[in-house]
C-alpha cells in the first residue's frame, strides 16, 4: 500500500527514493491529529479526576506516536531498492512488537491501590462493572490510526453480516455450553443496560480494535514475502495467531477456559477475515458477551 502519488517512471524504470525522504512524507490527516489530541486530553484530565494512572496517562502520547508509526511502514516500499524495503521491514516489525507491549501495559496495569471508576454493582449475579478508560482510550487510537488502513472490502450485504454475526455468536455459545458445561442461569438484572454499554464502548470496540486492526493485520503486513505470496495461507496464519494472543489475554496458558477463549478469539478472527469489517468483529463479540451475561453462567470463574 503506498502513501501519496507514486514517483512518475523515468525511461521505464521506476526511481529509487531515499529511505529518509520516504519516511518524512507526511501521512496523517488534521483530523487524525485533533482526534488524538481530544483523546490525549481526555486521559490526563481523567488522571486529574483518579479515573486513570498516571503511568497509563503518560503513555498513551507515546502509544498515539507508536501507532502513527506503524501506518507509515505498512508499506513494501513502492520506488524504494530493495535494501531500504529490508530496512523499512524491519523498522515496521520492531515499531510493531514495541507498539504491542505498551498495548498491553496500558490496558492491564493497575496499581495496587487503585480502582477505574465504579459504574455499577450486580447482586445477580455477583460482580462489580468497572470502567476501564485506559483500555478505551488506547483502543479507540488504534482505530483513528490504523482503521483507515485496513484491508476493508464488502464482500457482504448487510444481511449477509447479520447472518455472519448470528453464526459467529451462536458457534461460541454452543461451543461453551457443549463443550465446556457452562451452565444456563437466565437472568436480567436491573443494571444490565449499563453491563451492555460499557462492553460495547469500552471492552469489546477497544479489544476488537487491538486484536483486528493492530495484530491481526499488523502480522499479516509482517509476514515474509514467501508467505505473502500465499495470501490465504498468511491470512489465516495471522488469524491464529491473534486468536492464540486474544486466549493468552484472557485465561492462563494451562487453565481449561484457554481453549473456550482460544475458539472465540478464533471465530471473532474469523469473522473479521471473511468480511474484512471491523464492524462484523465487534457485533459477534457483543453480541457473546451479552448472551452469555443473559442466559449462561457469569463470570466465568477463572
Amino acid at each position: 500500500m503506498g502513501f501519496g502519488v507514486p514517483a512518475q517512471p523515468v525511461n521505464g524504470e521506476e526511481p529509487h527514493r531515499s529511505l529518509a525522504v520516504y519516511l518524512a512524507r507526511p501521512n496523517a490527516g488534521n483530523k487524525s491529529i485533533a482526534l488524538t489530541a481530544t483523546l490525549l486530553a481526555l486521559g490526563f484530565a481523567f488522571y486529574a479526576m483518579d479515573a486513570l494512572p498516571f503511568a497509563c496517562a503518560a503513555a498513551l502520547p507515546v502509544f498515539a506516536l507508536l501507532l502513527a508509526a506503524n501506518k507509515r511502514l505498512r508499506v513494501t516500499g513502492n520506488g524504494i531498492c530493495h535494501k531500504q524495503t529490508r530496512i523499512i521491514a524491519l523498522l515496521g516489525a520492531g515499531v510493531w512488537c514495541l507498539t504491542l507491549l505498551i498495548g498491553f501495559a496500558i490496558a492491564l496495569y493497575r496499581p495496587a491501590s487503585f480502582n477505574y471508576p465504579l459504574i455499577y454493582t450486580f447482586t445477580t449475579p455477583d460482580f462489580s462493572l468497572y470502567a476501564n478508560l485506559a483500555k478505551g482510550l488506547a483502543g479507540y487510537l488504534i482505530v483513528i490510526w490504523l482503521y483507515s488502513s485496513a484491508p476493508i472490502h464488502n464482500r457482504l450485504s448487510p444481511l449477509g453480516s447479520t447472518l455472519a454475526v448470528s453464526v459467529g455468536v451462536t458457534s461460541v455459545l454452543v461451543v461453551a455450553v457443549l463443550g465446556f458445561n457452562i451452565g444456563w442461569h437466565p437472568k436480567l438484572p436491573s443494571g444490565v443496560i449499563w453491563f451492555a454499554l460499557i462492553n460495547l464502548v469500552i471492552t469489546v470496540t477497544a479489544e476488537e480494535a487491538f486484536f483486528r486492526l493492530l495484530i491481526q493485520d499488523g502480522l499479516h503486513k509482517l509476514l515474509p514475502k514467501k508467505l505473502q505470496a500465499t495470501p490465504q495461507a498468511a491470512l489465516w496464519l495471522a488469524a491464529g495467531a491473534s486468536a492464540f494472543i486474544f486466549a493468552l489475554a484472557h485465561a492462563p496458558i494451562t487453565h481449561p477456559t484457554f481453549l473456550l477463549f482460544l475458539c472465540a478469539g478464533g471465530i471473532y478472527a474469523l469473522a473479521y477475515q471473511l468480511t474484512g469489517r471491523l464492524s462484523v468483529a465487534i457485533a459477534t463479540h457483543f453480541g457473546v458477551n451479552v448472551i452469555h451475561f443473559l442466559l449462561l453462567q457469569y463470570p466465568l470463574v477463572l
